[in-house]
């Protein structure tokens, strides 16, 4: 199998004079929030990104949970981001397994939250829209090491049915990765006024 990210795209994607934004800074601008959920052996990831007037996305926050942090803890999170970043367009869940309740609590909690069941469709159509921006180069980075080893190890393969297959080696994580492409497919959409209810983007 080969990796989904080459070095070179990754490489060409990180800007080294950008640094992550502490929690709780107030900033003003354009944001969309990625949220890969995990338990016990995945880690639950939020990914924020801004949108410069060019539409270039920079990656400003990303925070990586410890295992076995409640889905409540991660909400309110979510909650002290949207009070600090405005504005936040949109938050985009994987709601794959239990993840539908954390995307109807958020959405209770007045977030603009949508979830995503990441069915094997789904997945590559998240996974190729972040390669596109990418190669577009539209995509700015920080030099995490973490975020960058997990983002060059995914692999993919064609499964019989045409379509592509994501995975990792044994032993390793990809949660930040699905974080920051759940945040630049969010971006795609257009900013939402008087967020009322969820979208489910199960069968896109």
């Amino acid at each position: 199998m080969d990796s989904w990210l080459s070095q070179d795209l990754i490489a060409r994607c990180v800007d080294g004079t950008l640094e992550y934004v502490d929690y709780g800074t107030f900033m003003s601008g354009s944001f969309w929030i990625g949220v890969d959920l995990g338990k016990h052996q995945d880690y639950s990831v939020v990914a924020v990104l801004s949108k410069a007037e060019d539409g270039v996305l920079s990656l400003i926050h990303l925070k990586r949970f410890p295992l076995e942090t409640a889905y409540a803890s991660i909400i309110g999170y979510l909650k002290g981001l949207c009070d600090t970043f405005k504005t936040v367009n949109s938050i985009l869940i994987d709601q794959t397994g239990v993840g539908e309740y954390v995307v109807e609590d958020s959405v209770n909690a007045d977030l603009p939250a949508q979830g995503a069941t990441l069915t094997v469709q789904v997945k590559e159509q998240i996974m190729t829209y972040l390669k596109t921006v990418m190669e577009r180069g539209m995509l700015k980075l920080p030099y995490d090491r973490q975020l960058l080893h997990e983002m060059n190890i995914e692999k993919y393969e064609l499964s019989k049915s045409g379509h592509i297959m994501f995975t990792h080696p044994s032993d390793t994580h990809d949660d930040m990765l699905w974080a920051l492409a759940l945040a630049v497919y969010a971006s795609r959409f257009q900013p939402i006024q008087a967020w009322k209810g969820r979208k489910i983007l199960s069968r896109l």
